[in-house]
């Protein structure tokens, strides 16, 4: 078996690694070589393998250490058609195939029908979002400049001085020229993407839901909302439902809502108690969507939509600069770091809900010189969010026009500063980075989307049929993360 990395994406260099698999660990158990695949690689390094086509019981996955140069292998047992199927027979294997990849599991949903079912199931996506908990990825979203499409890609979040991973494509989004997507928010893994039609045409907005976990996106069905709108993706932890929240439009207490997965996919209209212009991008926390709006020009509020009971509360913020402020994830709670634009002093405020009305508030002094070494000063970044530890993290504004590309990782408690590099991104136009992303399973319902998708015109379907699933190509080198 020949492995080759891409080391230098500038001076296209790879480098080479052949490794010899033990042959006998696969023919005393009637598998050869000549019929398995590979169809990942574990966190820990581990080549994982299967045959090619699935006619035998028992089922076995095989991993192959190659610096170890040893062979495990999982042994599954496939049920009777005459016999219940319990958790108890399949939960070890259930375990280990739940610490795969996601792309592993989608080739594995196609062994057999009993396995896709098994797979499929609200307690095994249930068991793998519980494991991806554990380990969230540092996700990045990105706009290719020349064409419109976007790119996602995973990389673990590192905290360790030196330590390195690679960053792996996990799905593509390309749309048509004439089709351009903006983005939204994003929740439990999902992302929501709308396309604005132009001022001087009498369009409806399009929303695009996509999850790169399992490289799947649908369209949601038409909605006049104006162009001034905003949309919020959320989820309910308890029902496992995700909802699409749309604003009509400037100063109106018309809203729209539309629950993905049910049979009837229709935009739901409901009041909101207050007219509110909204003015950020919002968050989703603990099944509660948060974002910014204003009333006047002196009346700012954060707007509170519980998901579940499509309730609105508000909350009175005028003690922060709405233009500099940041909705973040802290410990589980709803933050606010603000940060005035183009920031000398490099100064920085926290501010974090702890009991739904009262806030405390933090204040930092980010070490500029950190940044000023890399030609990206202090006021050229701005926070993407907070890591379980409680690292900021930073990276630079706007369009990425330079190489290499760099992360920053702000600790305040201990005032130390990391920064990830990547080699690679200048053939993108912008990047979007998502911290604390936790892979899900979740496969939507397109049904009435289909349905919904005939009504469109082509160029709305041959979007759908553009869609690269799964796409395996790293176009980068190794990360490394480093503390200065």
């Amino acid at each position: 078996m020949t492995m080759w990395v891409r080391e230098d994406v500038e001076k296209n260099d790879w480098s080479e690694h052949a490794y010899t698999l033990k042959g006998d660990k696969f023919s005393g158990i009637g598998y050869y070589l000549s019929n398995v695949s590979v169809v990942g690689i574990t966190a820990t390094g581990e080549i994982v393998l299967m045959k090619n086509y699935y006619n035998s019981n028992p089922f076995y996955v095989f991993y192959f250490h190659p610096e170890m140069n040893t062979v495990k292998r999982l042994e599954v047992q496939e049920h009777q058609r005459d016999e219940p199927q319990t958790g108890t027979r399949t939960g070890r294997e259930l375990t280990a195939i739940g610490s795969l990849p996601a792309k592993s599991i989608g080739r594995f949903r196609c062994v057999s029908e009993e396995w896709r079912s098994i797979l499929c199931s609200e307690d095994f996506t249930e068991l793998f979002i519980t494991k991806s908990s554990t380990h969230p990825s540092l996700l990045f979203a990105m706009k290719v400049a020349k064409n419109n499409e976007f790119q996602f890609f995973l990389s673990p979040q590192l905290h360790s001085q030196n330590e390195k991973s690679t960053l792996a494509a996990c799905f593509k989004l390309k749309l048509p020229e004439d089709m351009p997507l903006e983005f939204c928010s994003h929740a439990s893994g999902l992302f929501c993407f709308r396309h604005m039609p132009p001022i001087s045409k009498k369009e409806y907005t399009t929303h695009v839901i996509c999850n790169p976990s399992v490289g799947q996106s649908v369209f949601l069905p038409k909605l006049g909302t104006g162009r001034d709108g905003k949309s919020f993706l959320g989820f309910d932890p308890i029902d496992k439902v995700f909802k699409v929240l749309s604003s009509y439009s400037s100063h109106s207490s018309v809203n729209y809502i539309l629950t993905l997965g049910t049979a009837e996919m229709r935009w739901r209209r409901i009041h909101c108690p207050l007219s509110l212009y909204p003015l950020s991008k919002g968050i989703c926390i603990s099944g509660v969507i948060y974002y910014l709006a204003r009333k006047t020009y002196e009346t700012y509020y954060i707007v509170c939509f519980d998901v579940r009971s499509e309730i609105f509360e508000f909350l009175h913020a005028d003690f922060i600069d709405f233009y500099a402020t940041r909705l973040i994830n802290y410990e589980g709670q709803l933050g606010l770091i603000s940060w005035p634009e183009n920031s000398v002093d490099a100064s920085m405020a926290l501010w974090v809900l702890e009991d739904g009305e009262n806030w405390s508030e933090h204040a930092f002094t980010l070490p500029g010189d950190k940044f000023s070494d890399v030609a990206c000063n202090v006021s050229k970044v701005s926070v993407v969010g907070v890591t379980a530890i409680g690292e900021i993290v930073l990276m630079k504004k706007g369009y990425y026009d330079s190489d290499p590309f760099k992360v920053f990782y702000f600790h305040p408690k201990q005032n130390t500063v990391k920064h990830l590099e990547a080699q690679g991104f200048e053939t993108f136009g912008r990047v979007y980075a998502f911290v604390g992303h936790v892979e899900d399973l979740t496969l939507m319902n397109c049904h009435q989307l289909q349905q919904d998708r005939l009504k469109f015109d082509m160029k709305y379907h041959q979007l759908q049929k553009d869609v690269v699933r799964f796409e395996k190509i790293n176009k980068f080198a190794a990360l490394s993360l480093l503390e200065d």
